[in-house]
């Protein structure tokens, strides 16, 4: 099944069985260690945002259940528990004036990553960019994406529209067991469409 979206964007496909289990536990309430407060699962949504909050403000338009990585290292780091779909921006246009590689994923989401249990629990990623960096819109999604072995489902430009928003929200809810996000709440359901 394949979302068309506006302009560069990257429609959103069902990925069955690209070497994601899916754990197939029922609808269950989790703890996330680093805001010390229970998250509904079934659909978490893990995000990095940097102090613009385009990808913050995008999320939120979303309506489903999030967490945002921090932002600084001072603050204590995020330890996920169940499956998620990561949302981050693209730093840098992707490639630097010397024409080499910059680093499109930012450090706070790599330090995330960096711990194994998190990086276990990635089920897919979307990536935020701005289509004036060419080629390298959205990269940080395609360097995720190979590296984690997950499908990089969708890219919005800087803070999404609601075309954006409508597609991806309705893309993870009907593909969630596709996905290994296990089944979705009701509650969640009711989103489709809206």
């Amino acid at each position: 099944m394949s979302f068309s979206t506006r302009g560069r964007g990257k429609s959103f496909r069902e990925y069955p069985q690209q070497g994601i289990s899916s754990p197939g536990r029922p609808h269950r309430r989790t703890r996330c260690e680093f805001f010390r407060r229970e998250v509904s699962s079934g659909m978490l949504v893990v995000y990095f945002s940097s102090a613009t909050d385009n990808t913050h403000r995008f999320v939120q338009k979303l309506g489903l259940p999030n967490v945002r990585i921090p932002l600084t290292r001072m603050e204590e780091p995020l330890l996920v528990d169940e499956p998620y779909v990561l949302i981050v921006p693209t730093y840098g246009g992707g490639v630097t004036m010397s024409g080499k590689n910059s680093r499109p994923v930012p450090p706070q989401v790599i330090r995330f990553l960096n711990n194994k249990h998190n990086r276990s629990l990635i089920r897919a990623v979307v990536a935020g960019g701005n289509s004036n960096f060419g080629a390298d819109f959205g990269l940080a999604g395609d360097v995720i994406s190979r590296k984690c072995k997950v499908p990089y489902v969708y890219r919005f430009e800087l803070m999404g529209n609601e075309e954006d928003v409508r597609i991806l929200r309705g893309g993870l809810i009907q593909n969630a067991e596709a996905l290994g996000l296990g089944p979705v709440p009701e509650s969640l359901q009711e989103l489709v469409g809206s």
